[in-house]
């Protein structure tokens, strides 16, 4: 997660009201283990599955945000891309906290089109949900992919890209 140093700025100067933006990324490689196929299996089908789980740890940075003021996230890219893709034909993707404080849901599904080497993975959370679940504490995002996938692992890159608006509320300099 990146947060400009300006907005921190801006916001410990006293008196402040208004909004500010905050970039949020999040860029990782999501490495699925390779599925070696049954003897039984025809070698040309789509039905082979593997699945990863990455943990993400954004609680402190939105902790340090929602202490400026209330918070609102909108998300812009949740995608999916390396040359591993090509052979993949499905992605469903679910979040959970660690703790079970939130409880697992859905975040993406998406078909990937034969070829693919980047996926959008539309989101199936508002981002206000999303970011609840990013402000609640360590969450674990569990990648499930389907389709053509070799005995040799698969890394992937999952590219997490947004804004949180914060309301800056009062003073900061009492805090």
């Amino acid at each position: 997660m990146k947060i400009i140093p300006a907005v921190i700025a801006v916001a410990l100067v006293g008196c402040v009201a208004g909004r500010e933006q905050v970039e949020v990324t999040r860029t990782q490689v999501v490495t699925f283990p390779g599925v070696v196929p049954d003897a039984h299996e025809p070698s040309a089908t789509d039905a082979r599955a593997t699945d990863a789980l990455v943990k993400l740890d954004m609680h402190q940075d939105l902790a340090a945000l929602r202490a400026l003021g209330s918070l609102v996230g909108t998300f812009s890219t949740n995608s999916l891309s390396g040359p591993g893709l090509a052979d993949v034909t499905h992605v469903r993707v679910t979040i959970a906290t660690t703790d079970g404080a939130l409880p697992v849901r859905l975040l993406s599904e998406a078909d990937v089109p034969g070829g693919s080497r980047q996926v959008e993975l539309p989101l199936s959370m508002t981002g206000d949900q999303v970011l609840d679940y990013l402000a609640e504490g360590e969450v674990e995002v569990h990648f499930y992919i389907t389709g053509g996938i070799p005995p040799s692992p698969i890394a992937l890159t999952h590219t997490l890209d947004g804004r949180v608006n914060v309301a800056v509320e009062g003073s900061v300099l009492g805090l």
